[in-house]
């Protein structure tokens, strides 16, 4: 495996070398009872501090403690345990998230990362395996469904929130390594360290992360029936730098991050040689807090995005385009009184791209140069008042581009908690505005409207079990779809026919003293879809890719006096893809039977020195070889996930 200048030897020193005067470990997940946990407040739905059951959205939330817990290896592990969430194949060896059945990929699923979107301008996409190091996230919290109305145009479908351990929750030095073997390949190593520490009026904490891994180490056969194996063909790497400064009122941070791959999977059909396909990114953010008065506060934030995605450079294709985006917000909270709080604020941002002189001059943009600039300038506004039939929240946001004019977008809910049963009735409206990309290759795209109904109910049943069910309908507007012409070599993006899907989904949570137990269920049909390439030949109610119904369950529990268990449990519906070609070369409808994917994980807490974690795991313990399909047509084949890992970590924190 190359290691492109990532080695892991210095941090793994450091981490090694920490003093053994640590401080407990903070990864025991009974150290919350289920009505603590259902009391945190979350900011990700209303920007206002809400606990999940008064929250104007459908969201999720996830903990340290449960990250730790469950020996989750990356954000994969993570959201496959989210009812609704899945993963599915886009080109060139890229896994991207999908929604309720809907494929989000390109712009309709929001991914923000300390506040910084982490969505890339040029197609809008994001990239998942082996990045992001789990082991630094304080919590993640969760909008299963849109959010634009806060957002803006990336928060179509969902919205998924990482925010990383800061000065209070680190108090020192942290650290953690994960190594994992495949059967025939090395399936990832990695070192994670952290600090953090409160000085005076302020705090500093920093993050880094090294990895290197590979995708899968099974054969990928692509659409003709070439095929390869993936075992350093599919490598997944990455360095990581996340700084952040506190004085006072004011706020600093910067991300670095840099993912890079290698694959021989381009657009359907597979490369002689393995390529670097890279992924790089700089986030900034300045931020201030004003007190106008009791009650009133005052956010000017200043963003800053550089990004240079999908770089590819070999004989038969090239692809160098770096992107910017500078983001300036202002926002108002005020609450002047205990029944109602308002939100409003201004924001602009500019879009820069720029093409590599060596680009052909089919790669130029619309206006026949190598770079361009769009701007967007949005206002938003939300109140939440407390009525005695229960707390009404009203959003709305308007956003002028300066290409594709203007949007207004709505939001309304009703959420009421009474004793142990809460209700939410919501209604949403959200848009994707089209990429840069989008743009060049889609001459006369426009952007695609969506509207969301939800409503839910939960109850606590006991002290220690909850449920909530929620059930959900989405209307897409005008999607843009991507696709790929082989006999042409071209690609390209058009508005369709309305697409979505309406559903249902079911969370549950138990908790007592030796653990916990979660699960959840979720179901979608295809509702009133006219995409061809999203469509099932002869399955009405179902679309590519994703399977109708989804069943998690993800447990801890005690097994002995120094040990914990973690088993959790992924089972899939039946799924539809297009895989393979027949003799004339038209693409084969293919039906993938049910699977269930099990990882088994335990764990020694305060083993051998006080804050040493020490867990082992198996993942994929059945060997059911998963598989990502393309939930387009578009002559792909399904990409192999990894085979079956035995994987080991090692945690540390010192205090």
């Amino acid at each position: 495996m190359r290691a492109r200048g990532f080695g892991i030897a210095a941090p793994l020193v450091v981490l090694l070398a920490f003093s053994s005067a640590a401080a407990g470990d903070d990864s025991d997940p009974a150290g919350l009872s289920l009505e603590e946990l259902l009391s945190i407040e979350l900011t990700i739905a209303s920007k206002t501090g809400t606990t999940a059951r008064e929250a104007p959205g459908i969201v999720t939330l996830v903990t340290a403690e449960e990250i730790a817990a469950s020996g989750a290896r990356d954000l994969i592990d993570i959201l496959r345990l989210v009812p609704g969430f899945d993963f599915g194949v886009d080109v060139q060896g890229v896994v991207g998230l999908g929604a309720r059945g809907s494929w989000g990929h390109e712009g309709k699923i929001l991914l923000l990362l300390d506040g910084q979107e982490l969505n890339e301008p040029l197609y809008s996409t994001l990239q998942f395996g082996n990045r992001y190091p789990v082991s630094q996230i304080a919590k993640i919290e969760i909008i299963r469904g849109p959010g634009s109305a806060i957002y803006g145009g990336y928060a179509e479908l969902a919205v998924v929130n990482i925010i990383t351990k800061g000065a209070d929750e680190l108090r020192g030095f942290a650290g953690a390594v994960v190594a994992g073997e495949m059967s025939d390949a090395s399936a990832r190593r990695r070192a994670d360290v952290s600090y953090g520490a409160n000085f005076g009026a302020g705090s500093f904490a920093v993050h880094g992360s090294v990895a290197d891994g590979n995708r899968s180490d099974t054969t990928f056969t692509d659409f003709l029936g070439d095929s390869y194996d993936m075992a350093d063909n599919s490598e997944l790497d990455s360095r990581y730098l996340n700084l952040l400064a506190t004085w006072k009122n004011y706020k600093a941070r910067m991300i670095v991050d840099q993912y890079r791959t290698t694959q021989r999977d381009e657009f359907g059909e597979n490369l002689p040689a393995a390529v670097d396909v890279d992924f790089d990114s700089l986030f900034l953010e300045a931020t201030a807090v004003y007190l106008a008065r009791p009650g009133l506060s005052i956010t000017p934030r200043v963003n800053y995005k550089k990004q240079e995605p999908w770089q590819e450079s070999h004989a038969d294709f090239f692809y160098q385009k770096e992107v910017e985006r500078l983001t300036g917000n202002v926002t108002l909270n005020w609450a002047p009184s205990d029944r109602t709080s308002v939100l409003g604020g201004v924001e602009y941002y500019e879009d820069r791209a720029e093409a590599d002189p060596r680009t052909d001059p089919s790669g130029y943009f619309p206006n026949g140069r190598l770079d361009i600039s769009y701007d967007n300038i949005a206002a938003f506004g939300q109140g939440m008042f407390r009525t005695p039939i229960g707390n009404v929240t009203v959003g709305l946001r308007f956003e002028d581009h300066s290409e594709f004019g203007s949007s207004v977008v709505p939001r309304i809910g009703l959420t009421r908690v009474a004793g142990r049963f809460h209700f939410k009735l919501l209604a949403s409206q959200a848009f994707r505005t089209p990429a840069i990309e989008n743009v060049r290759l889609g001459p006369g795209i426009e952007p695609e409207e969506t509207t969301v109904y939800e409503l839910e109910a939960g109850y606590q049943l006991r002290d220690d079990l909850f449920v909530a069910a929620n059930l959900f309908d989405t209307t897409i507007e005008k999607p843009i779809i991507y696709f790929f012409d082989g006999e042409t070599d071209t690609e390209g993006y058009s508005n369709e026919g309305d697409t979505g899907t309406r559903g249902v989904e079911v969370e549950a949570r138990f908790r007592q003293k030796w653990g916990y137990l979660n699960a959840g269920y979720s179901y979608y049909e295809a509702s009133g879809n006219e995409v061809a390439s999203y469509a099932v030949p002869g399955v009405d109610d179902a679309l590519l890719g994703f399977p109708r119904h989804k069943l998690t369950l993800a447990a801890n529990m005690k097994a002995g006096s120094r040990l914990r268990f973690s088993p959790s449990i992924v089972h899939y519906g039946t799924r539809y893809g297009f895989g393979h070609g027949d003799e004339n070369g038209d693409p084969v409808l293919e039906k993938f039977d049910s699977s269930t994917l099990v990882n088994l994980f335990l764990y020694a807490p305060d083993v051998l020195a006080t804050g040493l974690t020490i867990g082992i795991g198996v993942y994929d313990a059945l060997g059911e070889d998963y598989v990502f399909i393309q939930p387009y047509d578009n002559y792909h084949a399904p990409y192999p996930d990894a085979t079956r890992e035995y994987a080991i970590r090692v945690t540390y924190s010192v205090r």
